[in-house]
């Protein structure tokens, strides 16, 4: 629903009850999950000059979905010491493998050392439901006009709203009891307390925490220049993820009028990020004719 324009100011509202697909080569997703976004903007002109604001916000809903936890409640309990040192394996071999600094023999040992650490852990799990939270998504967004000069610049927040199993058990200490590799219960001879405890032989134990790689800030800044057939702009966008992962892009356009509806258009534009301590960067060039009637 949209509200007439008053004074510049325009309202906005809309729900959605289904926020997945349906199509028909597949059965429906999400289908159970709700949705709503309301907005508002204002525009005003001055002769020349130009604002115009606008802020908006979505809600979704999200479903649980079942995940497994590492776990010392069922018959395959781990304690600490060997999960942490069958993690230990099997990033050791991801790095290994990523970098290409070990020699094909160690690189092969380290890979069956890792698949059975993979093993290991996989043996010592429960099946619980995720926690979830609901997705959130708010922007604002300013536009200033002068003349032939125009300037903007937004901002956007995103919650994901997920969570995700923790890389390190959490230790849960078992006061009276010490265990075996095996995940066993010693005599209580060598009894260990909560004040007097040694983790690597407790029982491993992992929970759920947010996972801020959904969670992310996005800003950019922009400005065009228009005259008569000629336009150009530039514009800077940059995101910041929760778990320290960062992009940015920077483009320069240019238009120009040809004939009433045809019109040249070119790009080029440089990115770059970094995922997981991981740099990516790219330099495009883009160009072409653009008709339209």
């Amino acid at each position: 629903y949209y509200t007439p324009r008053i004074a510049g100011a325009q309202f906005g509202a809309s729900y959605i009850p289904d926020t997945g697909s349906e199509d028909t080569n597949m059965a429906p997703t999400h289908n159970d999950k709700s949705a709503y976004s309301m907005g508002v903007n204002y525009q005003s002109a001055l002769g020349d000059a130009s604002v115009a604001l606008s802020a908006g916000y979505y809600q979704a809903g999200q479903v649980m979905t079942p995940v497994a936890l590492k776990s010392g409640m069922n018959d395959a309990a781990i304690n600490v010491g060997q999960y942490m040192a069958n993690t230990t394996a099997i990033e050791a071999y991801a790095t290994a493998q990523a970098e290409g600094t070990a020699a094909a023999g160690a690189l092969d040992d380290m890979a069956v050392a890792a698949n059975a650490a993979e093993l290991s852990n996989a043996g010592a799990f429960d099946t619980m439901a995720s926690k979830t939270d609901d997705k959130t998504f708010t922007n604002l967004g300013l536009q200033v006009g002068m003349g032939a000069f125009g300037f903007n610049v937004a901002y956007a927040e995103n919650d994901g709203g997920a969570y995700m199993v923790a890389k390190s058990p959490i230790v849960q200490i078992v006061s009276g009891h010490t265990w075996d590799e095996d995940g066993d219960a010693t005599t209580a001879e060598t009894a260990e307390t909560a004040d007097n405890n040694d983790p690597s032989n407790d029982m491993a134990r992992t929970v759920l925490v947010e996972d801020t790689s959904k969670d992310y800030d996005v800003v950019s800044v922009g400005a065009i220049y228009s005259d008569g057939p000629m336009a150009v702009s530039v514009g800077w966008i940059a995101s910041d993820y929760g778990n320290g992962d960062e992009s940015s892009a920077t483009m320069l356009s240019v238009g120009y009028t040809l004939a009433p509806g045809v019109s040249s258009k070119t790009s080029i534009f440089q990115a770059q990020g970094t995922k997981g301590g991981s740099t990516v960067e790219g330099t495009g060039f883009v160009t072409g004719i653009a008709i339209g009637f």
